[in-house]
């Protein structure tokens, strides 16, 4: 099979994933629950795009670094969180709750320039609370996935980028639901 051809099958089956994930994510911030919350919320209609932007481009990062990690013999394909896998999901974290408490402010100030009610530390803790939520339970998953990909023989490098994201989308807006709902 050419170079080509192997590329294509492994990445095809991860686009229709992520297609599917970007729609459940979609689905749910369309549900009756969600939409009651963003009436009463209204910055968080701000807040969506960058923190499901987020997820996808920081969780994929690191998935490309323990991938490359495993293709240079730097990282065995064992499943633990030990050495440079526990110090890529600590640094994703902590980028997480950093970034994402600068989508609060930023969100805070787009909401005043267009005349909304919002108040900035409840975005802030929003941002923060999702954001860490969001990535402590996709970070265990996405170096999981990296590995077990690995092992299987195929190029993480071709099929999580799309994997990350989707997944990313569909906990990322369940955990900014929750945050918001904790938050009040």
């Amino acid at each position: 099979m050419t170079q080509l051809r192997k590329m294509i099958k492994e990445s095809f089956f991860s686009e229709v994933l992520s297609i599917s994930g970007g729609t459940l994510a979609g689905l749910f911030l369309a549900s009756s629950a969600m939409r009651h919350l963003l009436e009463n919320f209204p910055g968080l209609l701000i807040m969506i795009p960058g923190f499901l932007g987020l997820r996808g481009n920081i969780l994929g990062a690191v998935s490309a670094r323990i991938g490359t990690g495993l293709h240079t013999g730097l990282i065995e394909p064992k499943i633990t969180l030990k050495g440079d896998t526990a110090m890529n999901l600590v640094a994703s974290l902590l980028l997480s709750m950093f970034v994402n408490t600068l989508i609060g402010v930023l969100t805070y100030f787009v909401s005043v320039f267009l005349g909304m009610d919002a108040v900035l530390w409840k975005l802030i803790v929003v941002g923060a609370l999702s954001g860490a939520l969001a990535s402590v339970i996709v970070g265990p998953f996405t170096i999981m996935l990296t590995i077990l990909v690995f092992r299987r023989g195929i190029d993480p490098d071709s099929v999580m980028g799309p994997l990350v994201t989707s997944v990313g989308d569909i906990t990322a807006v369940i955990c900014l639901f929750l945050a918001a709902i904790m938050v009040g």
